[in-house]
């Protein structure tokens, strides 16, 4: 489906991407929960990983794509009009720590240029960041994929790494590993 009205410009994208923070909220909930010991440091983590992740603004006018990752979490994708451009993806990522934490965060991109045969390539480093108790080192994420020549599939690869300082000294390193997804019409 086309969204050319600017009134719903929004629309299928807006509802996707409430339902994938509602998704993560309850997810790093759920995760927080779990382990009264580390709740303070993994709540630390994910705040300043998800100031550090905002992914930028863009509108959406063309095809919004929707599906899941190998993981199981949401992705959306808007591409332009033209098929020329990602002007928005966003995808929810767990990343197992080494301190045995799983993070679950949403990671986003925004105007990556789709190449003549469908094929999209990103990479881009993570500033440091600091935090109450918790900094963000650095880290880096990567998103491959291909759209198909109908505009009506994209499939590819993302993966988010982040290091973090504690306070107390202590660093732990963060990685989705490489996630798979898909998304369709």
């Amino acid at each position: 489906m086309s969204i050319h009205n600017p009134s719903r410009k929004w629309g299928r994208f807006g509802t996707a991407l409430a339902v994938i923070l509602i998704v993560m909220t309850t997810a790093v909930s759920g995760v927080a929960a779990k382990s009264s010991s580390r709740t303070t440091a993994v709540k630390a983590r994910i705040a300043l990983a998800r100031r550090s992740l905002q992914p930028a603004s863009a509108p959406v006018a063309g095809r919004v794509l929707g599906g899941a990752t190998s993981q199981t979490w949401p992705v959306v994708l808007a591409i332009s009009g033209d098929g020329k451009s990602v002007n928005a993806a966003l995808a929810g990522l767990v990343l197992s720590c080494s301190s045995g934490a799983s993070l679950p965060l949403v990671d986003g991109w925004a105007k990556l240029p789709i190449g003549p045969n469908g094929s999209v390539h990103a990479a881009a480093a993570i500033p440091p960041s600091s935090g109450s108790g918790v900094s963000l080192t650095g880290g880096s994420h990567s998103f491959t994929g291909k759209l198909n020549r109908k505009r009506a599939t994209f499939s590819g690869v993302w993966q988010l790494q982040l290091a973090f300082s504690l306070s107390n000294g202590q660093t732990d390193q963060c990685d989705s590993g490489r996630v798979s997804f898909s998304a369709r019409l």
